[in-house]
């Protein structure tokens, strides 16, 4: 199986404390389907899904947070501040 490299190209902070990441490939091609895993600060996890446009819809709590891609190992550190 090939490792396929993935990046988070935006993240938008909506008012309703709802992440929004879009994940692209290294042709900035947006990956549906993709399966994640975020990690907050307490201690939680939000798993899911992109979309079809490769869009994950996340609520979040802001701080210091982590996006885990199962599917190739990759790990992306992240902080969020929410106002």
């Amino acid at each position: 199986m090939e490792k396929k490299e993935y990046h988070v190209r935006d993240i938008i902070i909506k008012r309703e404390k709802i992440v929004e990441i879009e994940f692209m490939d290294e042709n900035e091609s947006p990956i549906h389907n993709l399966r994640y895993v975020i990690h907050l600060p307490n201690g939680e996890k939000r798993e899911g899904r992109s979309n079809e446009k490769g869009i994950a819809r996340v609520k979040i709590t802001g701080g210091d947070m982590l996006i885990e891609v199962p599917d190739s190992k990759a790990i992306i550190p992240i902080d969020i501040e929410v106002l």
